[in-house]
């Protein structure tokens, strides 16, 4: 599965109201906080999604390194890097 490449970057595009985009195409809008107590969430979830490109490498960077370690399958760690992959790409594990 491909994900859009480049940098993804957050932009106000009206009051509250944000966009996610890369080389200037808009991956995603994000909803504006309907109460103002909702906006530090909104925001939050917003940075999650901006930097899903770089956390999605450094998972499979990570999954590498376990199995040039020897790490086995049946570990935890192993296991939740594994599903989290699995799950951005659509898989059962």
């Amino acid at each position: 599965m491909e994900y859009t490449k480049g940098e993804w970057k957050l932009r106000q595009i009206r009051s509250g109201q944000l966009e996610v985009v890369a080389d200037n195409k808009t991956i995603a809008l994000i909803a504006q906080a309907t109460k103002p107590e909702d906006a530090p969430e909104v925001l939050a979830n917003a940075h999650l999604i901006v930097a899903s490109p770089k956390l999605l490498e450094a998972c499979k960077d990570a999954l590498r390194t376990f199995e040039a370690r020897g790490i086995r399958p049946v570990d935890p760690r192993y296991l939740r890097l594994k599903e989290a992959l699995a799950e951005v790409e659509g898989n059962d594990v």
